[in-house]
């Protein structure tokens, strides 16, 4: 099995519901005593492409991921790298790069492991607040911090120890996203619901 950092892709939702705002700065206790020191996740997102947007990067606790491989409802953390940052002068000129920027998530509660999870917000509509636009959209890149494991890529979780900073950990947008995340419209009939409908039993 070889261990390397390889880009990796984001099939699975990204999230629910919402993250904190200042992770770890309001928790002032942690199983009844003081919590440890936080820690630093830092490190450089790559991507190669047309695309354009800015890069939401969000971080789950691997005690907690979302669906399909948790239940979990939130990220632990979320940042974001301006496309201005990531493309630099090559916002509107087709360039396919490759582009590199860098990112760091701060006051991470330690103690714990995380997966990064990532995509371009393509349709400038992500808003960390709002579950159904916490999702990319069709066509945006996505990928995470992983490694290929017998030639198959997967998500690494990185573990954080008190007052650790940990550099160089890097992520890598490969993949398109080939769909919206699910949803509905009245499409047919009747624009409201009759109040006097009978409930399923």
């Amino acid at each position: 099995m070889s261990r390397k950092i390889l880009p990796f892709a984001l099939l699975a939702a990204l999230a629910c519901g919402k993250p904190g705002v200042a992770p770890g700065l309001d928790q002032n206790t942690c199983d009844g005593g003081p919590c440890q020191a936080p820690g630093v996740i830092q490190g450089s997102l790559v991507y190669s492409g047309t695309a354009r947007g800015d890069a939401v990067l969000l971080l789950f606790d691997t005690a907690s991921l979302p669906p399909p491989d948790g239940n979990g409802t939130a990220a632990a953390a979320v940042a974001r790298i301006p496309s201005a940052t990531l493309f630099a002068r090559h916002e509107t000129d087709g360039s396919i790069g490759p582009f590199s920027a860098p990112f760091v998530f701060t006051q991470v509660p330690s103690g714990r492991s995380y997966q990064i999870r990532a995509f371009l917000d393509v349709t400038a509509e992500f808003d960390p607040f709002f579950d159904f636009t916490q999702q990319p959209r069709a066509g945006a890149p996505a990928g995470g911090h992983g490694e290929l494991v017998d030639g198959q890529p997967r998500l690494v979780a990185v573990a954080v120890a008190p007052g650790q900073v940990l550099s160089g950990v890097n992520v890598a947008l490969t993949q398109t996203i080939s769909y919206d995340p699910p949803s509905f419209v009245l499409a047919a009939g009747s624009q409201t619901f009759d109040v006097g409908m009978e409930l399923p039993t």
